[in-house]
Formats: C-alpha cells, structure tokens, sequence
C-alpha cells in the first residue's frame, strides 16, 4: 500500500522536503554563529554579595543584568577571574548560588533569578 501522495507530483514532495531541510539548517546555524560571535572578555571579580557581584559583571560585560533584591540578598557569589563569554562568566559566578541566570533575547539582558521558583 502506498502513502497518500496529496496530489502532488513526486518532484514536488521532494523539493518541499528539501525547503524545509534548509530552512532548518539556516535556522541552526544562525544560532550557532550567535552563540560563538560572543566573544570572550576578560573579568575579576570577587567572591561578594550577589548583588554587588552583579553590578561589577554588568560594568564587565557591558550586558544588563535585571535582579529582584530581595532574591539575592544574602547570597555570596564565586569569585570569577579569567577570559569569558558573558553567559558562562555569569553562570560561573553563580555556580552552587541557587541561582540561575537566563537570556532576554529582546532586551540582550541577564535575567538572574532563583533556582527553585519560576521567574
């Protein structure tokens, strides 16, 4: 038994197939050239509070970082001393904090918030 063919002739199916393969490609690879075209940048900061660990990354980075006082006051981050990409100096610095920081894709900021609640 043959599978629906839609009324469409073999060629066509085929060229649809491949559209969709490329489109698919292109997205990941723009993703990927994202990821890498950040560069890396050098950062030294110490192990203090959250709060102020963050605005010394920010300054760092030249990223915008967007925190709930009340979530990381009296957290103390690690101490970050090296060459990074933003994202991962950020996620060493709060590495064993409980807390976690996402990307905002329309605002390019750091979104950090607490590990066991939902932002």
């Amino acid at each position: 038994m043959r599978p629906p063919t839609l009324g469409l002739p073999r060629w066509r199916r085929r060229l649809r197939v491949q559209i969709v393969l490329c489109a698919f490609a292109a997205v990941h690879y723009q993703a990927a050239v994202a990821q890498k075209a950040e560069a890396k940048r050098p950062f030294n900061i110490p192990a203090q509070g959250a709060e102020s660990a963050l605005k010394v990354f920010s300054e760092q980075s030249g990223k915008s970082v967007i925190m709930n006082a009340s979530t990381v006051g009296g957290i103390r981050t690690n101490r970050l001393n090296g060459a990074f990409a933003p994202l991962e100096a950020l996620q060493h610095l709060l590495a064993g904090t409980g807390l976690i920081a996402t990307p905002d894709e329309k605002s390019g900021a750091f979104v950090v918030h607490s590990k066991n609640k939902p932002r």
